[in-house]
């Protein structure tokens, strides 16, 4: 059985100035339970912020990487 190999691309300690400035303050209104309780509310200060953003996962095993790919060839020929 093959496993799935996972590569990272954009690292995020190249994030633009904003969004290193913005995450850690988004990290301190969590805490502090002053963020929206709804998703609406939530993608709307999100969109003010930091304009559009891709989904990400959860749970992703890579936390140094912006973008995660993920290649399996099992099945393949």
């Amino acid at each position: 059985m093959d496993f799935p190999e996972v590569f990272g691309y954009s690292r995020i300690d190249s994030l633009p100035l904003r969004h290193r400035v913005l995450w850690p303050m988004k990290a301190l209104a969590q805490r502090l339970d002053l963020l929206p309780k709804t998703m609406r509310g939530k993608a709307l200060l999100r969109r003010m912020l930091f304009g559009r953003l891709p989904r990400m996962p959860r749970d992703a095993p890579d936390r140094v990487h912006r973008f995660l790919y993920v290649v399996s060839t099992e099945g393949r020929e």
